[in-house]
């Protein structure tokens, strides 16, 4: 009885361990280098994203700024470690980020449609800014490689810029 009942509460509290916190992620997030870090750097932006939502679902604009400022520059540095990784013709960890990316433009998305008017800017700004990363991770993700480096064409999709003449 006494077995089952400590497994119980050690089962209940799995999830507690499962999710480090906000500063045991930024420690590893200090200590990994190259795709590894990126991934860290953009789980720390999920986390300021909610921490961000929830601040202005709560009517407070300063700390969600805040949070917004730290989503931003999260994001940012993972960018340019996947962009060194994209130019040594690397793809490691760009999936993850990507899907972590568009999960946090669209929550931004929909946040902005339900922040304050004078909220909504900023909200926007750094929407944008993750929209951004998105479409050029995708273009990495599905550039062909060549000699070991990414061909990444100036239209995405389209080789060479030039569009095709299938008619759909």
């Amino acid at each position: 009885m006494k077995t089952a009942i400590l497994l119980t509460v050690l089962l209940l509290a799995l999830p507690l361990w499962a999710h480090p916190s906000y500063s045991q992620l930024q420690a590893k997030a200090a200590k990994a280098h190259g795709h590894k870090r990126a991934e860290l750097l953009a789980q720390l932006a999920k986390m300021d994203f909610a921490r961000a939502r929830r601040s202005f679902e709560a009517g407070q604009s300063v700390p969600g700024r805040r949070d917004l400022k730290r989503l931003a520059r999260h994001g940012a540095e993972s960018m340019q470690l996947l962009r060194a990784e994209a130019g040594r013709g690397k793809r490691d960890g760009m999936r993850h980020v990507e899907i972590r990316f568009q999960r946090i433009s669209y929550g931004l998305s929909a946040l902005r449609r339900e922040a304050s008017f004078s909220d909504q800017p900023a909200i926007g700004a750094v929407q944008r800014r993750y929209a951004r990363w998105r479409r050029t991770l995708l273009e990495w993700l599905f550039a062909r490689k060549e000699h070991g480096h990414l061909i990444l064409t100036p239209n995405f999709g389209y080789p060479h810029g030039k569009k095709s003449n299938r008619r759909q």
